[in-house]
């Protein structure tokens, strides 16, 4: 399968999965510790260059995903302990 219509293929299991996020946040009301999608991930150094892989092969698909510093984690969660992790990648839906 080419690589843009796989990518095509993700982002439409992407937006189906969305909508039925979205259905349960209707259905359960308030949930001040859900925030609507994404996730950060990080991994020990030399793991990264398969995680550097990703972020670029889910950019290529259309997905925002990025990289962030320590500061922008803490913003986003402030629980999880700068001391344990470097740069983060982070993929916002």
């Amino acid at each position: 399968m080419a690589a843009a219509a796989t990518g095509d293929a993700h982002r439409r299991r992407h937006v189906r999965h969305q909508l039925r996020l979205d259905q349960c946040a209707h259905e359960f009301g308030a949930t001040p510790w859900w925030h609507g999608g994404g996730s950060l991930e990080w991994e020990l150094e030399l793991d990264r260059a398969d995680q550097r892989a990703n972020v670029q092969q889910l950019q290529a698909w259309g997905y925002a995903a990025e990289w962030i510093d320590r500061k922008q984690v803490q913003e986003l969660e402030a629980d999880i302990s700068p001391a344990v992790i470097g740069d983060v990648k982070r993929c916002v839906t």
